[in-house]
């Protein structure tokens, strides 16, 4: 059950910011976890979507144009430090 709740989660990177709103929406998430060809390319947030807005992004554009690759992600298992 666990890895269905994951896999709604996941767009591609060419999906548009449309599509990606909607399927936030949809799902009531604010957070989509992205893959390209089975590979973890970022997390996009309903904040980088409101800041590619402001910025003039179109909703026609892709997600992987306003992707932050620079976010440092963490595991729960993995000391603080």
């Amino acid at each position: 059950m666990q890895l269905e709740r994951i896999q709604k989660r996941i767009i591609n990177p060419s999906c548009s910011i449309l599509d990606a709103m909607k399927k936030m929406d949809e799902i009531k998430i604010k957070i989509l976890f992205v893959f390209s060809d089975g590979n973890f390319e970022g997390i996009l947030t309903l904040g980088d979507i409101q800041r590619a807005i402001i910025k003039g992004y179109q909703l026609s554009d892709s997600v992987n144009i306003i992707l932050d690759k620079d976010k440092i992600y963490a595991d729960v298992s993995e000391p603080i430090e």
